[in-house]
């Protein structure tokens, strides 16, 4: 049996072309072609078209420096520097507000504290060094109003209910007198400001301000309340 190659070849070579194979061996030797007349003509080193283009730059690049506005160009970079410091103030404060506020909105422990259990909670942090063993807070309650309570406390003794750092009102709910919500808080003799906020609060401070940002339940248990630093506070 003789072996008919040119009809081998015919027929490798449609089969070749109908799968496109020949076609994008084409495709590739024209793109290599192509490639190399550009880079003949203006991409190589010693073209003629690279060669006039750079005398052409250099004959109609001609920068006078004495004429430049430097002070203007200061301006500028000055300008340009503000902006970008700008941008990076403003993504920072964002992000360290997330961070405060996900931190102080974070919840507490449970959702209802008694009123003995927060003055106990300032002795503890104020006394952790033992320094006031012995030694009384500030402590003023006063229950005198239909619709809510007054609570005043100091880590130091001996302040009257003004000159104490910490003040809040309770708000009484409508079925039991002696239970509320926090309606107001001030920290340092003052109402809580933007500024103190974003700053962030730590330690009993922080405590407060949770338990005022997330509602929690107070529990009016002022007869349980001991203003006396213990031993093991």
């Amino acid at each position: 049996m003789t072996m008919d190659l040119n009809k081998l070849v015919n027929n490798a070579l449609a089969e070749l072309t109908e799968t496109g194979y020949v076609e994008n061996v084409v495709k590739k030797a024209l793109e290599k072609t192509v490639s190399s007349v550009v880079d003949d003509l203006i991409g190589g080193y010693r073209s003629e078209f690279k060669t006039s283009l750079e005398t052409h730059v250099k004959e109609n690049l001609n920068v006078d420096m004495n004429k430049l506005n430097l002070a203007g160009y200061n301006v500028l970079l000055l300008n340009a520097a503000q902006e970008i410091l700008d941008d990076q103030i403003q993504t920072e404060g964002v992000e360290r507000v997330k961070r405060e506020l996900t931190k102080m909105f974070s919840p507490l422990e449970k959702k209802e504290w008694k009123l003995s259990e927060i003055i106990e909670k300032m002795k503890s942090e104020e006394n952790e060094d033992h320094e006031k063993d012995g030694e009384s807070i500030s402590f003023h309650y006063d229950d005198s109003f239909s619709l809510g309570i007054h609570v005043y406390f100091d880590p130091e003794g001996n302040e009257s209910k003004y000159g104490c750092k910490y003040t809040f009102y309770i708000s009484r709910d409508e079925k039991n007198k002696n239970v509320g919500r926090l309606n107001t808080l001030n920290i340092g003799g003052k109402e809580l400001t933007n500024k103190q906020i974003l700053n962030g609060f730590y330690g009993f401070d922080k405590f407060l301000f949770q338990l005022y940002a997330t509602g929690a339940t107070i529990i009016a248990d002022h007869d349980y309340v001991d203003e006396a630093y213990g031993y093991d506070d």
